[in-house]
Order: C-alpha cells, then sequence, then structure tokens
C-alpha cells in the first residue's frame, strides 16, 4: 500500500493553481478571444465541473479529520497507514504521532492507523524541520 501523506494538501495546491488558469481561459472566452462554443469554451466548462466536484471531495475530507477523535489541539491529521511499515518510517515530519484507530471519510473504522503531525511543524515547512 502507498502511503498518500501530504496529498490532500498537494491536491488543494494543484486545484488552486489549476483555478487560476482556467479563470484566465474563462477572461478570453467572455473578452471573447474564443467562442464559448469552442473548444477552449467547452473545455473551461468541463474543467470548472471537475474543479468544484474535486473541491467537494477534498472538503470533505479535510473536514471530518479536522474532528478526529484522537486528534490533539496543536495538531493535524497527515494521513492513515498500515502501523510500522515503510508507508509510516517514511513520513519525514520529527513531530508525527501514530494513533490508534483510522476512519474514512464517512467516519466509519478502516483498518488502519491515522498519523498526525504538529501544525507548527507543517505551518514552517523547511526541510531542517523534517527528519534526516
Amino acid at each position: 500500500m502507498k502511503c498518500v501523506c501530504g496529498i490532500i494538501p498537494l491536491a488543494v495546491n494543484n486545484i488552486e493553481r489549476i483555478e487560476q488558469y482556467v479563470a484566465k481561459l474563462r477572461k478570453a472566452v467572455v473578452d471573447g478571444l474564443y467562442d464559448e462554443r469552442s473548444i477552449v469554451g467547452d473545455a473551461v466548462l468541463s474543467i470548472e465541473g471537475q474543479l468544484r466536484q474535486l473541491r467537494d471531495v477534498l472538503d470533505m475530507e479535510l473536514r471530518f479529520n479536522d474532528v478526529h477523535p484522537e486528534l490533539r489541539s496543536d495538531e493535524m491529521f497527515l494521513c492513515n497507514v498500515v502501523p510500522h511499515t515503510s508507508d509510516w518510517k517514511n513520513i519525514p515530519y520529527k513531530t508525527k504521532r501514530l494513533g490508534n484507530q483510522a476512519y474514512d471519510t464517512a467516519g466509519k473504522p478502516i483498518a488502519l492507523a491515522p498519523v498526525f503531525v504538529k501544525v507548527a511543524e507543517l505551518q514552517d515547512g523547511t526541510e531542517t524541520s523534517r527528519q534526516k
């Protein structure tokens, strides 16, 4: 099983970058550089719909893990892993903490363990804050 630790913040960042690009394309369509029925116009509509769906999924995941029962006030949920495997060992944060019970996005228990990291370390984001 491949660890997807940090994938949600990365996905949110990528969605924001794509949204900025799509906004520029949308402006070009509005300004008349492209016809709304052109390939560009159709692509803008399609991408906007897909981005809304992705945001909904990510928002649901983020909301649930903001209230994880094992989450401490100074921590953030990072991901779920198989305990004591390379997935756990490869998480580079010094303040990582392995929880007891992971849950899916609907709040149902799953056969993994949650990983939490101190918010301060995640916000720092420098290499010096990570294990070597």
